[in-house]
């Protein structure tokens, strides 16, 4: 066998070894987003900015990022949709609205650890909706275990923690309900993936928070700039959605 044989073999090997594998790269995306996930809950409570306005900057930063794949391959799926599906992701849309506004909440006057706890019981109340709804059936041991963590949740959430209990005591609903109107939000995304894609659907649902967010903000008269004349500035009010 030639030289250069050996040697085309030798550099495509180098480069497959080079390639990182789909589970590789899924295993690093799940990485980075726990990684960013968990530094977003540390900027919120660092930040003085009203929970309403940073969950509006989010929602309409993070629309406005998708207008350019969903104009790029999402014009003729955008065109075929029907008004109920639109009717839903607006639904959706305003689940999600209230889901970040009461995680937002809960990070303020609980503790991180216990926000991200109870708002962790999404799964369970996703469970429990379609148990009760006859959707799915689970075994006596399953259905007990929902049971079960649902009631922990629960009493972590009305437990008094040190002082200010009054205050972590409704942090610790917030997140509750955060766990809660996330579980509606993840239900209608199970229904509506069936017939939109998943670029589209978030970009409906993402506008439609957006657009809820900046109207319940406008209606509660909060500033939406570090400019406004009650704002107490620091390094970290007003820019901390931007990272998102």
């Amino acid at each position: 066998m030639s030289s250069s044989v050996l040697n085309s073999k030798k550099c495509r090997n180098d480069e497959n070894r080079r390639k990182i594998s789909p589970a590789r790269f899924a295993m690093l995306v799940v990485i980075a987003g726990v990684l960013f996930g968990s530094l977003a809950s540390v900027m919120v409570r660092c930040s003085t900015a009203p929970s309403l306005v940073l969950a509006a900057y989010r929602k309409v930063m993070v629309t406005l990022l998708l207008v350019p794949p969903v104009v790029l391959h999402c014009r003729e799926e955008l065109r075929s949709l029907r008004r109920t599906d639109i009717l839903w992701c607006a639904l959706s849309g305003l689940f999600l609205s209230i889901h970040f506004y009461t995680y937002y909440e809960s990070i303020r006057y609980t503790t991180i650890a216990a926000s991200q706890v109870l708002a962790g019981t999404e799964v369970l109340f996703v469970a429990a909706i379609l148990f009760f709804s006859g959707k799915e059936r689970y075994g006596r041991a399953a259905a007990a275990g929902i049971v079960i963590a649902l009631a922990g949740g629960i009493l972590t959430a009305l437990t008094p923690q040190d002082t200010g209990a009054s205050g972590k005591l409704y942090g610790n609903l917030c997140a509750l309900t955060c766990a809660l109107f996330s579980a509606f939000y993840s239900l209608i995304g199970a229904k509506m993936r069936k017939s939109c894609s998943n670029t589209l659907y978030s970009f409906l649902v993402y506008g439609a928070s957006g657009i809820f967010l900046t109207i319940f903000t406008l209606s509660a008269a909060m500033p939406c700039s570090d400019t406004a004349p009650s704002i107490t500035r620091s390094p970290w009010d007003w820019r901390c959605s931007a990272v998102f």
